[in-house]
């Protein structure tokens, strides 16, 4: 609009030259239209041959991590560019990466950005937008750079060495007669080499012996299933997911100590961790940290988690088990319309006799804690783990009931629980049971 405001000026200049006939106007009028002709050239100039470059290391991170990005910026072209802005569409909590910058002949400018992952979810890095004009703020260009990629934030594995559980084994000693097509902890023995039995499965040394190729054999493991069912219905749900948490700062030099905040849940990857004052946020935090510290048992755990959609990951165990449970969780949102009871029930089915069920909800209606008590009458076991709502709303807001009513159930089905309270370190919450367990070893 300055640009427009301009020539219309020395339009006006040059018709009062006309009609007054003084040349004064006339060498305004052409000062004004140069200067106007000579800033869109300028300014259209500057973009041309510019070119923006970003990378990162890595694109999947865990709520703790420091997420590192370079950029750079490439002035392909002899003229030097008086100044260009860089505007990053990213939507990555904390990542900024926007900033405005001069360029001489065909110089390279590169800078990087560090931040810290505070929420799990997908992100987007990208769309990036270079804007830059002319000395005068006549005319602004600017060209968008489309390419998107992605950064996935894994929710935070805590060390939860001290959680206990119900004993695993299955009933009928250490071992199980049965040949499994899986890969388990349990080698019992070798064979020849039958056409479609996996590379990864040759024994190598008995290969050599006995001239011919020899494959393991396996047995089942002895332990029993692990499902993990997260409780995603929005209704029960409190606190607020996106909100800032609260995280300590240094002062006069000294380090802060990260348990000075209420919203550290604990430490993984050397690192503390903050979560927003959420059940959400708590209960996935949990879901992740005991499907870590259950798969590097080498137990077979599944998980169970009616957001946004219904999400059934079979049980299965490794580092890629976890990977996926991890992937899943990330995305997961607190959307979901079922109660746990109903999830339960149109899951049950899944749970075999002698399986162990690990429950994690804020929900403190009884209703499914009964439902928890009908499945140990099945021989499954069963482990509740509730996200104490009322330690997460202020006191000027809606108070949720007690959990006592539906830890006393629990209680009375021998289902032991563990109460994860806001302000509580989740790895000190679930060291604490309130029912007796044996402690996995």
């Amino acid at each position: 609009m300055n640009g427009i405001r301009l020539l219309a000026l020395a339009a006006v200049l040059y018709f009062l030259a006309l009609a007054t006939g003084l040349h004064v106007l006339y060498y305004l009028g052409y000062v004004l239209a140069a200067v106007t002709i000579g800033s869109l050239i300028w300014a259209r100039m500057n973009l041309s041959a510019v070119e923006i470059d970003r990378g990162a290391r890595v694109d999947s991170l865990q709520v703790g991590q420091i997420f590192e990005e370079t950029l750079t910026l490439n002035n392909k072209s002899v003229f030097p560019k008086l100044w260009v802005e860089v505007r990053d569409r990213s939507n990555l909590p904390g990542h900024r990466t926007s900033c405005v910058m001069s360029l001489t002949s065909r110089q390279r400018k590169s800078w990087r950005v560090r931040t810290v992952c505070r929420q799990r979810g997908v992100y987007k890095l990208g769309p990036v937008v270079m804007v830059t004009g002319d000395p005068f703020g006549l005319f602004r260009f600017w060209r968008r750079k489309p390419q998107v990629r992605e950064v996935l934030v894994y929710p935070p594995l805590l060390d939860l060495a001290a959680f206990g559980l119900p004993s695993t084994e299955l009933s009928g000693g250490a071992q199980v007669r049965s040949r499994s097509f899986n890969l388990t902890p349990n080698a019992v023995g070798i064979r020849e080499y039958v056409a479609g039995d996996p590379y990864n499965r040759i024994h190598w040394p008995a290969s050599a012996r006995q001239q011919r190729l020899m494959v393991k054999e396996f047995e089942l493991d002895p332990t029993s299933d692990l499902w993990i069912v997260l409780d995603m219905e929005m209704a029960v749900q409190f606190g607020n997911p996106t909100a800032v948490p609260n995280i300590p700062r240094a002062q006069d030099d000294d380090k802060p100590d990260p348990r000075a905040s209420e919203d550290y849940i604990g430490d993984t990857i050397g690192q503390p961790v903050y979560l927003p004052p959420s059940t959400e946020e708590y209960g996935v935090a949990v879901a992740a940290s005991l499907a870590g510290r259950l798969l590097a048992d080498k137990r077979a755990v599944g998980l169970i988690a009616w957001g946004q959609h219904h999400e059934v990951i079979n049980v299965d165990r490794g580092s890629r088990q976890l990977l996926r449970i991890l992937r899943s969780l990330a995305a997961l949102k607190a959307q979901g319309r079922a109660p746990i009871e109903e999830v339960l029930a149109a899951e049950s089915v899944r749970f075999a006799r002698g399986s162990t069920v690990i429950v994690i909800t804020p929900n403190v209606d009884e209703k499914w804690a009964r439902s928890l008590g009908t499945l140990t009458q099945r021989g499954i076991k069963a482990v509740a783990v509730i996200v104490e709502p009322a330690t997460f709303v202020k006191p000027n807001e809606h108070q949720p009931s007690s959990s006592m009513l539906v830890v006393g159930t629990l209680a009375a089905t021998a289902v032991p629980s563990y109460l994860v309270k806001h302000g509580t370190p989740i790895n000190v919450a679930l060291a604490q049971g309130l029912g007796g367990v044996k402690v996995m070893r």
